[in-house]
């Protein structure tokens, strides 16, 4: 049976999720495009996403992605009516998107007590007994440990545990910074003095039980750091970049060579499509997901809100990216 734009439709008994394999349970829904192939998106009823299978609710909660809408195959799917009211969807969509992206007056970094905790750290002994090339550091790796803790453990600075300096040492710092050596160097003696000050200050209760996993965790994290098979796809193309004298700080030169990157993958040397090129890395993935960001479209126009808003039309290509904070 075909099916048109706005129908409802009712996933069949026995369907399962592409993603994880688990049984659809009797999705209702409405048809929001219809595709030669035979796919069709399908906006979910609330019912429907009151019963989501956990696997794939919790692979979308992992990649930030919402579960609103799902592609199925018209053989897939029979005629249904509407069972739920406009207020109802909006409501459902609303809490499961909080959910899944987190909501927004609770996803946000308690960066004021971070930057507390750093200006006084700057005034304290341990930080003066530090080497000046470390202290010159300092500050910047502190800061990126807050955000990382934070992006990537969804820990805010006074719930880190030792859990969380395993993570952020063992497996993101060295997979996603690109510094030298002596950068990765200078992250274990900084947040060991950093620690050990918020002990001594008693500005938090793991304070001891994370200086002792940084001296625990910082050998893995220098091995990481100097392992080219651990880095990321982002981190691999800007030491790439590097090595081949880019400047950073030149205005669009990281996203002329990215461009360039990509255009390399689309040919190999004989100049044919390369139909196995490998999937390409977010662009974007320093941004945290409740960044505020503008971004300029083809007519023009200008939009400002946070990233996971915008991210969508980002990497469509609908728009660019123009400014991070601070705006002036």
């Amino acid at each position: 049976m075909k099916f048109r734009i706005n129908d409802y439709v009712r996933v069949k008994a026995g369907v399962l999720l592409e993603d994880t394999n688990e049984p659809i349970p009797g999705w209702v829904g409405r048809v929001m495009e219809v595709n030669d192939d035979g796919y069709l998106l399908i906006e979910l009823d609330a019912f429907s996403l009151r019963q989501l299978p956990p696997r794939y609710l919790q692979e979308c909660i992992e990649v930030a992605e919402s579960p609103t809408a799902y592609y199925l195959h018209q053989d897939d799917l029979e005629p249904a009516h509407r069972r739920d009211t406009p207020q109802e969807l909006a409501a459902a969509q609303a809490n499961i998107e909080d959910l899944v992206f987190g909501a927004d007056e609770d996803a946000e970094l308690e960066d004021a007590a971070l930057q507390q905790w750093i200006l006084a750290f700057l005034a304290s002994p341990e930080y003066a007994a530090l080497p000046e090339d470390i202290q010159i550091d300092a500050e910047d790796i502190i800061s990126t440990f807050g955000d990382f803790g934070f992006n990537y453990g969804y820990v805010q600075p006074p719930d880190w545990t030792a859990a969380t300096v395993r993570e952020i040492l063992v497996e993101v710092l060295p997979r996603k910074v690109s510094a030298d050596q002596a950068y990765f160097d200078h992250i274990g003696p900084v947040l060991t003095a950093f620690f050990g000050f918020l002990a001594a200050q008693q500005l938090h209760p793991q304070a001891a039980a994370l200086q002792k996993a940084v001296r625990q965790h910082t050998p893995a994290l220098l091995k990481n750091a100097a392992n080219p098979a651990f880095w990321g796809m982002a981190k691999s193309m800007m030491q790439q970049a590097l090595n081949e004298s880019l400047n950073p700080e030149e205005p669009g030169a990281i996203e002329r060579y990215i461009a360039n990157y990509n255009a390399s993958l689309d040919q190999k040397p004989s100049g044919k499509p390369n139909t196995a090129r490998p999937a390409r890395e977010n662009p974007y993935k320093h941004l945290s997901r409740n960044q505020p960001i503008r971004v300029r479209y083809a007519d023009g126009s200008i939009k400002e809100g946070k990233f996971k808003r915008l991210e969508a039309d980002l990497l469509a290509g609908k728009c660019t990216l123009v400014q991070e904070p601070p705006f002036a």
